[in-house]
């Protein structure tokens, strides 16, 4: 072998590339792949602050060894990067058309020197089957030019989600029999030794033989971990079902900068000078620091926190976050609870809110009579009800216990001995 050869060889690298595929009506069936942006473009397109247009090959390779049947399929596709896409997933899908019967098939898409590579087997089942469906795919809801199937999503070939993430549902119902109104669609999510995490009963009309079935699950309440979702169909007509099931994955992570609608407002957890120094940053800085800020930081619970400060403390002309009330308990989060003490003769009304895990109690006043109660003094455990049951105080809580409660008395030489 000569030189120029081995070089050629050398140059030559060879990746794996992740694949999904889908079985549908008649054995059309889809094969879907995912590939990282920085495989198809260069590291100065990376780079570019516009957007760049690339060319990448495939070809397909479809045998069936007890026919002795091949085929093959290649073509070019085209793919556009925008700067905020450069970190992101590649996604496009490549159609064939099968008879029922059992495939090897060898998938392969070339860019620059890089060949990724796939390959496996697929069954297509025989059409003799009366009632059954689509495989089941996973995906996000997209907007913009891409669809799938005519509707705004696109399949999740690595089924990995974030609980920020809404999963979108696609199926596929064949052979209903229309001669009753309705089928009956159940949708099960198994955890961790099969304990059911998330259940949902539908009644679907039936408007055609063949129709599809679509749903939205919000992923909010799930923990990081591995998860299968079931869907059952029933068609009482024909007293019969049809299962289909997924796996997917929850991972740690958290949405992207476009979907945190509070991505910019960390001025609520961190110190006022802190913040000041975040200001005095250039873009590039700005963005490098709230990276390594939300990678520490639960940004979830964060936006969570705001939206609930926003809910219960907010008043005609002040946003609850931006309240006494609001801006404490995004930073420290909710109370273990609040004892809401009324007007008495010798006190004007407070709130204690009692946070019992970290040791102190928080005391809340309106003693400015305008609906924002501010922040009186941090407490420690059961302090403020001795000076309740004493209704007295002590030299040392004289400045701030007189701005709520004027009434209480100077203990006197014999109570302080």
């Amino acid at each position: 072998m000569g030189n120029v050869d081995m070089m050629i060889l050398i140059l030559i690298s060879i990746f794996q590339l992740n694949i999904e595929y889908y079985r549908f009506e008649g054995g059309y069936t889809e094969f879907w792949y995912q590939i990282p942006v920085s495989q198809i473009f260069t590291p100065e397109q990376l780079e570019s602050p516009d957007i760049v247009l690339k060319k990448y090959s495939y070809n397909v390779n479809i045998h069936n060894k007890k026919r002795n049947d091949s085929f093959h399929i290649e073509g070019i596709k085209r793919v556009r990067m925008t700067p905020e896409q450069k970190d992101y997933y590649i996604v496009d899908y490549l159609p064939v058309q099968l008879y029922p019967e059992h495939f090897y098939y060898h998938l392969e898409v070339i860019s620059n020197s890089d060949t990724l590579l796939s390959e496996g087997k697929i069954e297509i089942p025989p059409d003799t089957i009366l009632f059954y469906t689509s495989d089941l795919m996973l995906g996000k809801k997209k907007k913009g030019e891409f669809s799938c199937h005519n509707l705004p999503f696109i399949p999740m070939v690595i089924p990995e989600f974030s609980r920020f993430d809404t999963l979108f549902l696609y199926l596929e119902i064949y052979g209903l029999v229309p001669d009753s109104l309705y089928c009956n669609v159940k949708y099960h999510i198994i955890g961790w030794q099969d304990k059911l995490i998330f259940k949902k009963c539908e009644r679907r009309p039936k408007y055609e033989v063949n129709q599809i079935d679509t749903l939205s699950i919000s992923l909010d309440n799930l923990l990081v971990g591995e998860y299968q979702i079931l869907v059952e169909i029933v068609d009482p007509a024909l007293n019969l079902k049809t299962v289909r099931a997924h796996k997917f994955k929850i991972r740690e992570g958290f949405p992207a900068t476009g979907l945190m609608k509070f991505y910019y407002d960390i001025h609520f957890l961190i110190s006022s000078n802190e913040y000041k120094k975040f200001c005095q940053l250039d873009s590039n800085q700005k963005e490098i620091y709230l990276k390594k800020f939300w990678s520490r930081h639960n940004y979830g619970e964060f936006e969570k926190r705001i939206m609930d400060a926003d809910a219960d403390f907010s008043t005609r002309l002040l946003k609850g976050r931006y309240s006494e009330r609001g801006k404490f308990y995004i930073n420290n989060g909710p109370p273990d609870e609040i004892e809401t003490i009324t007007m008495a003769t010798w006190a004007r009304p407070f709130e204690v809110w009692h946070y019992y895990a970290g040791g102190y109690d928080a005391l809340f006043s309106d003693i400015k009579d305008d609906g924002n109660p501010r922040l009186i003094k941090i407490l420690k455990p059961g302090e403020i009800t001795t000076i309740l049951e004493s209704e007295t105080r002590e030299g040392d809580e004289g400045n701030w216990l007189f701005n709520i409660a004027p009434g209480t008395r100077p203990k006197t030489k014999k109570e302080e001995e």
